[in-house]
């Protein structure tokens, strides 16, 4: 396997490949498609199916708060988040994939979200059919292209737990490669070498595809997920217009 460790990898599809290729796993037909029209992410077409890729749940930091989440899911109290992205992404995908996180890790499904719509920018709260409170800070508002900078907190009654140490100001990455083309550094995983050349994003996309190929991670779960969120997000809409408290699906919290 060792002609794999040096050779660049470039796009997710052949990280995906190379994945399957390096773990004498066949390679199926598929097709990822980069967060198409009316989708909040990307798209895996496999056997047939147009899967969500939830692929934020394969972050390191987001399966350490999600362990941490599971120790004890009725003592769980709240999830803070403050998250931004660029303005070329839209405010839309950011809600959808925070609310996701803000369910992952709480391990309830949110009932009902009070929102603040301004722009680009969100104040969202929520609370989940457990009881655990959200709030989340979200905004599209950095220059296209920045890094995102993510900032995730959960607390519980026995403790607490964050996606970024105390004295990290921005979004860490494991590898900074600097070059003599470019005065910025370009940043990667190095948690899975085979998938040299791909950003730190792009890897963790990779390795999640490659887990619901596998049949690791569900398909059709991501499917009912991705429907829920859409319900999500539009009663985050109906809140912010309305200016009120909006339950989800009728159901008492």
């Amino acid at each position: 396997m060792l002609q794999f460790k040096y050779d660049k990898v470039t796009t997710v599809e052949d990280g995906v490949k190379r994945l399957l290729t390096v773990r004498d796993r066949e390679i199926p037909e598929f097709e990822i498609i980069k967060r198409p029209e009316g989708e909040y992410t990307d798209i895996l077409v496999l056997d047939g199916k147009r899967i969500p890729l939830l692929w934020w749940r394969y972050e390191a930091r987001m399966n350490s708060m999600k362990n941490y989440g599971r120790k004890a899911p009725l003592e769980n109290c709240a999830l803070n988040s403050k998250s931004f992205v660029g303005k070329d992404e839209p405010i839309d995908a950011l809600i959808y994939r925070e609310l996701d996180i803000s369910e992952y890790v709480l391990v309830s499904p949110v009932k009902k979200v009070t929102a603040f719509l301004n722009g680009d920018a969100c104040n969202l709260l929520g609370k989940t059919e457990s009881g655990a409170m959200l709030g989340l800070e979200l905004g599209a508002t950095m220059a296209p292209g920045t890094i995102p900078q993510f900032d995730h907190r959960i607390i519980t009654k026995h403790g607490m737990a964050t996606d970024r140490t105390v004295n990290n100001v921005v979004e860490q990455s494991g590898v900074y490669l600097f070059a003599d083309s470019d005065p910025r550094p370009v940043a990667f995983d190095d948690g899975e070498y085979y998938l040299y050349g791909l950003s730190v994003e792009d890897s963790t996309r990779a390795a999640f595809a490659f887990a619901v190929i596998l049949g690791n991670v569900n398909a059709d779960d991501l499917i009912a997920q991705d429907k829920h969120l859409r319900a999500l997000l539009g009663a985050v809409k109906a809140s912010s217009e309305c200016g009120k408290s909006v339950i989800i699906e009728g159901e008492g919290v």
